[in-house]
């Protein structure tokens, strides 16, 4: 196994996000002090976390891999099944470890991620909402990086900003991605159709308008953060509005939205200085 095979079966950049938001989370906690060597390890941790995290979902979906992603490691041949197994544990090993050096609050929630990862792929993967519940909680990650600056107040605040948008977006890929998972998993959509699970996505990426005041009150950021909120708002009501006149514009409503969670992360960042 060469480091180009490991690379495309961890997929890095799909846990990028994470630790943006994991980052996002220290600074709104401690500012330019989050800087420091307790949060490098804290994002070293949760990147092999990730690592291995995707690595127990590209072992638990070979079959549906084989025919929608036939150029990943595992279906193409290029990694084994034991190979992976040992890179899930590894992986496991090594993250908890490096985050026992960080402290106990980061440890406990590291804990607590694998378990909801171990959960989401044993039980609830093919329990459609619930699932993605459990996929949009990853978003405490940024807690994560709050208890790394001992500050997670603030962090706390962007996962509730975070968690409907996360929680919106997985279902409306679970409608972008149905011909797929109609071969192995019982997905929302397929549950109660694409329309009823778009509007349902559409309605969780609407709730986070209900967070948006709660830092107000609580002053967490600076002057900063509403026009970027309300600039958030412009683009997550576009975005709802494509999907709800026709769900078959989920795709641009993914776009849109994925643009809003970035601004909703900068907003948070820029508040915070």
């Amino acid at each position: 196994m060469n480091i180009k095979v490991f690379l495309n079966f961890i997929r890095i950049r799909s846990f990028a996000p994470l630790l943006v938001l994991a980052f996002t989370g220290a600074f709104a906690g401690a500012g330019l002090s989050s800087f420091s060597l307790p949060v490098l390890l804290a994002l070293i941790s949760i990147a092999i976390a990730c690592a291995g995290a995707i690595s127990l979902n590209s072992i638990n979906d070979l079959e549906i891999d084989r025919i929608v992603h036939k150029e990943r490691p595992l279906p193409a041949g290029e990694l084994t099944r034991s190979q992976g197994v040992a890179i899930v544990l590894i992986c496991l090993v090594l993250a908890l470890v490096i985050a026992a050096f960080v402290n106990l609050p980061f440890f406990i929630m590291m804990i607590l991620g694998y378990g909801i990862c171990l959960l989401y792929e044993k039980v609830t993967k093919d329990q459609g909402f619930i699932g993605n519940v459990l996929v949009a909680l990853l978003s405490g990650v940024a807690v994560c990086g709050g208890f790394a600056v001992n500050n997670p107040v603030p962090a706390l605040i962007i996962s509730l900003l975070v968690f409907p948008q996360t929680l919106g977006g997985e279902i409306l890929r679970d409608v972008r991605d149905i011909a797929g998972d109609r071969l192995q998993r019982c997905i929302l959509p397929i549950q109660i159709g694409e329309r009823n699970a778009t509007y349902i996505g559409c309605f969780f990426l609407g709730t986070t308008f209900i967070f948006i005041p709660v830092a107000l009150l609580l002053h967490t950021f600076n002057e900063w953060y509403l026009p970027g909120m309300v600039l958030t708002s412009i683009l997550l009501l576009l975005g709802i509005g494509y999907s709800v006149s026709d769900f078959k514009n989920v795709k641009k409503t993914l776009t849109i939205t994925r643009i809003a969670l970035l601004l909703t992360l900068m907003t948070c960042i820029i508040a915070s200085i």
